[in-house]
């Protein structure tokens, strides 16, 4: 079994390039550290290296007990810029068994919305509609800075919404994308 470093200037301390042991360390601190300092840490470190258990370990760590570590798994995993990478980000913004956080979530969806192309990016605009008002704020500024030109379509329906679904917070949320995207005409605002 071989282990590389995707980039040779990696180090844990020293002035060559991470070694196998060096490598091994990190996922065992990103798996068992006993505080979420060395976890996070170990997950930043890992976002270039390549190695036996390097993903697992990064895609456990996205359900982390510390949102601060999940975060840093995300980042890491966003660095990467693979397939395995990326659908495991869309897990965490799936949220099919509910364990994430919003806040975890959020990272998620920014990190897509920075990595995915135009094409891709439809599961993320469906989000200005999700259950917790985080996540559809962060969908609205995917909206806002990657589809300007669709913006009205996208974010309309939020202010037109009568339901009471759309938390106040939300629903400036989305104003102000409109008013940054130009789409918010005086007409418009007025109703």
């Amino acid at each position: 079994r071989t282990r590389r470093a995707r980039k040779s200037s990696a180090t844990n301390g020293s002035t060559g390039p991470l070694d196998e042991a060096a490598l091994e360390l990190l996922v065992v601190q990103l798996v068992a550290a006993p505080n979420w300092q060395t976890r996070a840490s170990a997950a930043e470190e890992l976002a270039l290296l390549d190695g036996d258990g390097v993903h697992e370990a990064l895609t456990r760590a996205l359900r982390d007990t510390s949102v601060e570590v999940a975060i840093a798994a995300i980042d890491a995993l966003a660095r990467r810029q693979d397939k395995p990478s990326l659908d495991a980000l869309r897990v965490v913004l799936d949220n099919q068994d509910g364990f994430f956080s919003p806040v975890t979530r959020v990272a998620a969806l920014s990190a897509l919305g920075r990595m995915s192309s135009d094409s891709e990016l439809g599961p993320l605009v469906a989000r200005v509609r999700d259950m917790d008002a985080e996540v559809s704020i962060a969908a609205i500024a995917v909206v806002a800075d990657r589809k300007r030109t669709t913006a009205a379509e996208h974010l309309l329906p939020i202010l037109q919404d009568t339901s009471g679904y759309f938390l106040p917070l939300v629903r400036l949320a989305a104003t102000n994308a409109l008013t940054k995207a130009g789409a918010l005409t005086p007409q418009l605002a007025q109703q």
